[in-house]
C-alpha cells in the first residue's frame, strides 16, 4: 500500500464555509475512485502546515493514473483557490518495516 500525502495552509481570506464546500467536493470525488482504499485528514495542532490529507492506494500506479485524470485536475484547481503552500508526496512501505506495528 502507498500513501499520497498532501499538506497545505488554508488561505486567510477564505471563509471557513467556502473552504468546507471545497473539501466536501474533494471527498466526494475521492470516495468515488475505486482504487482509493482510505482517506484521512488531520489538522496541525502546532501551526503550519494547517492540514494534512492522506490518501491510501493499493499501488503507486493507482495514484499515478489518478493524477492524470480530470478529477485530479479539478480537485487541484479547486484546492489552489482556498489553500496555499500545497505540497504532495508519495510514500511506499518501508523495506525494513513493511507491515504496521499494532499495539494493543
Amino acid at each position: 500500500m502507498v500513501e499520497s500525502l498532501i499538506t497545505y495552509n488554508i488561505r486567510q481570506e477564505v471563509p471557513e464555509e467556502h473552504y468546507w464546500e471545497v473539501v466536501q467536493g474533494m471527498i466526494t470525488t475521492l470516495v468515488k475512485d475505486k482504487m482509493i482504499k482510505e482517506f484521512r485528514a488531520f489538522e496541525n495542532l502546532m501551526g503550519e502546515p494547517h492540514i494534512k490529507c492522506s490518501v491510501f492506494w493499493e499501488e503507486a500506479t493507482h495514484f499515478a493514473n489518478f493524477v492524470k485524470s480530470d478529477q485530479w485536475h479539478n480537485i487541484h484547481k479547486d484546492l489552489r483557490k482556498v489553500a496555499r503552500d500545497i505540497k504532495i508526496e508519495l510514500w511506499g512501505p518501508s523495506r525494513l518495516l513493511p507491515e504496521p506495528v499494532i499495539v494493543d
